[in-house]
């Protein structure tokens, strides 16, 4: 983070932040999907689809309805939609990355078996002096902490601060108290695997 804070503190930085990120990532995912040998076939899936049969399908997966594709139409609009997915999963946050992070943690499951642990790990922003001192825009230490009023005011001005602060303690977590990245054993003992997510 930068001593200007001014982008952290504009109300729309993070929502812009965020949809420029995933731009460059659909980018990204599309010059990689073009670059690929089956890209010509998924141009001409896109030409000879039905908009009719596609509409269809989408009411149908909207209405929870588990479709099977039976005529030529319907599976050649499954292919687009799995040639859309393949874009979709380089996009943070997007249901295809989701559904990739489950096939990630199955994966994990199947080759080092269940898990011992299920930890939810939730560190308190509002009233943690690093995160106060993320969210000032003094370069000051604090010497007495503000009332919590404050404290959720500064934050709430400064998302950026909220995040930085998270990011800090899930690393001081993970290095210190499971040893992951370090050069002692966690609390629990050795780390064989672990895998982290948040929920959206």
């Amino acid at each position: 983070m930068y001593h200007n804070k001014r982008f952290q503190l504009e109300p729309q930085y993070p929502l812009l932040a965020l949809h420029h990120e995933q731009i460059k990532q659909c980018t990204n995912a599309g010059f990689l999907t073009a670059s690929k040998h089956t890209f010509a076939k998924t141009v001409e899936h896109l030409a000879n689809l039905d908009p009719d049969v596609l509409q269809n399908l989408a009411i149908r997966l909207k209405n929870g309805e588990k479709v099977t594709p039976q005529t030529d139409a319907e599976k050649l609009c499954f292919s687009v939609i799995h040639d859309v997915d393949i874009i979709a999963h380089h996009i943070a946050g997007s249901n295809t990355s989701k559904k990739y992070s489950h096939n990630e943690i199955w994966s994990l499951i199947a080759y080092r078996g269940a898990p011992n642990w299920f930890i939810t790990f939730t560190p308190g922003d509002i009233s943690h002096p690093i995160s106060l001192y993320y969210a000032l825009t003094k370069q000051k230490i604090l010497i007495s902490v503000p009332i919590k009023d404050e404290c959720r005011k500064l934050l709430i001005q400064n998302p950026v601060a909220g995040v930085r602060f998270f990011h800090f303690a899930v690393n001081l977590f993970l290095q210190h108290i499971l040893g992951v990245n370090s050069d002692h054993l966690g609390v629990y003992g050795k780390t064989g695997s672990s895998y982290g997510t948040i929920e959206q």
